[in-house]
């Protein structure tokens, strides 16, 4: 059987990351001074007498499956900010503020 064949055989149980997508997210994490070499630190077990290597299959799916998650919460908290939702709430917090602050002033003003 031909490796072309093999590979056709296989079910596809996840579909793969795309190359553009991870380089764009890569980008992101890198203009955004996230260090993550400190954060992949903290989620690898401790104590597990191989360091932090990865060593069976099931610890790769696992570390695929995070970094997926993780792509996927990056790319959701991307499109917020990029529709301006944050910058929104900030305006309407900031004019309840204002709000306040004048029946603040007219408490104060009026006795």
């Amino acid at each position: 059987m031909s490796s072309s064949k093999a590979k056709a055989a296989k079910p596809a149980t996840n579909p793969p990351l795309s190359f553009e997508d991870t380089l764009h997210d890569l980008a992101v994490i890198r203009s955004s001074n996230i260090d993550l070499a400190a954060i992949l630190a903290s989620a690898m077990p401790t104590g597990t007498g191989t360091g932090t290597a990865i060593t069976t299959a099931t610890d790769v799916d696992g570390s695929v499956a995070r970094s997926h998650e993780f792509a996927q919460a990056a790319r959701a908290a991307i499109k917020i900010k990029n529709r301006g939702d944050v910058e929104a709430q900030g305006e309407r917090v900031n004019e309840v503020r204002g709000q306040l602050e004048e029946v603040v002033e007219g408490f104060v003003g009026g006795s």
